[in-house]
């Protein structure tokens, strides 16, 4: 997430969505914000975040969730709020 010089959040490209996500795999990183990006589907490369705790989905235009955040074993914290989710995974019940 890029911040511009007035404080706002700047929505990032795919590409460099993209780039944040495996650059955050490669680093083992255990906290990622998407927060604010307007997003309508996540990119599937989020399940290659093996470490992470805490995920901030909120502030987008999420409809539905795919199966692969089911697939985030150790996720904690799932932010999902202001987004346009009627129903989750039945799998999301298996995150601790």
């Amino acid at each position: 997430m890029q911040e511009s010089s007035e404080g706002k959040v700047e929505k990032l490209s795919e590409l460099e969505l993209l780039r944040m996500i495996r650059a955050a795999a490669q680093e083992n990183t255990e906290s990622f914000s998407l927060h604010g990006q307007q997003l309508q589907v996540l990119p599937r490369e989020l399940s290659k975040l093996k470490s992470l705790q805490v995920l901030d989905l909120g502030f987008n235009l999420l409809e539905i969730l795919p199966l692969e955040i089911c697939q985030l074993a150790g996720l904690r914290v799932l932010l999902l709020h202001n987004n346009r989710l009627e129903v989750l995974p039945s799998a999301i019940k298996n995150l601790e």
